[in-house]
């Protein structure tokens, strides 16, 4: 069912490329996402890797930025640079490596908060860039790694936000289920409606149907070629109740990126 006034959020992926940013190039793209209806911005992540962020000019600088104030932020934590080759790998166990990233992101908390982003910004909550989908959750490990997840979610106050991905060979309920799961632990679902990829699955026949207090994340990209992306012309329509999430700032015609 339709939503008349669902709420509007936009990822940004710091690199440090963006260094080159001033503060008023941050406030001439935050003013204009602002003025195209976003009310919140997705900082993906605060480390990746051994890179840091937190301390860097990038977010000192969109914090300066006058039309920051206008915003809720979610504040990513701690995304690990082999992430995707760990998680594909079937032959590898799961839980010990999750757990250890986590355990990073709660060092990171301790660390964020002594740089002061808590007062820096209007923080609705924490997102944990671990993307999920039911290939990573291997039957013989699901329930663990679900009720680690839980644990965690349940040793920080604010909300956490989550992503979730349907795999090319996700079975549509299992999909469904992991959703309801995670959203049942605590956590905020960010789930990727997968518009923007060549090779189609099954997330635009599944989301419809999902809570309405999931994210949808629409993608403002096109791949063109596998793992070649551009700027879409035009974003899908968000026919439904859900709060909508778009990927990503870097491709919206307003971004300072594009420009450099």
């Amino acid at each position: 069912m339709p939503c008349a006034s669902s709420a509007k959020s936009l990822f940004y992926q710091p690199q440090t490329t963006d260094e080159s940013l001033t503060v008023q190039d941050w406030e001439k793209q935050l003013s204009a996402a602002r003025e195209a209806g976003y009310t919140a911005i997705i900082l993906q992540w605060m480390q990746y890797g051994d890179v840091t962020f937190y301390n860097s000019e990038i977010v000192k600088r969109i914090s300066q930025a006058p039309s920051s104030k206008s915003f809720d932020f979610w504040v990513g934590l701690f995304m690990p640079d082999d992430y995707y080759n760990v998680m594909e790998d079937q032959e590898q166990a799961k839980y010990y490596y999750i757990d250890k990233v986590l355990n990073r992101s709660t060092s990171l908390l301790a660390i964020i908060d002594l740089y002061g982003l808590n007062q820096q910004f209007r923080i609705k909550g924490w997102y944990l860039p671990l993307e999920i989908s039911s290939s990573y959750l291997r039957a013989e490990e699901r329930m663990q790694i679900l009720a680690r997840l839980k644990e965690w979610r349940e040793s920080v106050a604010k909300p956490v936000g989550l992503s979730y991905f349907v795999g090319y060979q996700n079975n549509l309920a299992q999909s469904e289920r992991d959703v309801a799961d995670l959203s049942a632990h605590g956590f905020t679902t960010f789930f990727q409606r997968s518009n923007g990829i060549i090779q189609k699955n099954d997330a635009e026949t599944l989301f419809p149907d999902l809570d309405c207090n999931t994210f949808v994340v629409t993608e403002a990209f096109e791949e063109i070629q596998a793992g070649q992306f551009i700027a879409s012309n035009h974003l899908p329509v968000m026919n439904s109740c859900h709060n909508q999430a778009v990927f990503s700032l870097r491709y919206l015609p307003f971004s300072r990126f594009q420009q450099r």
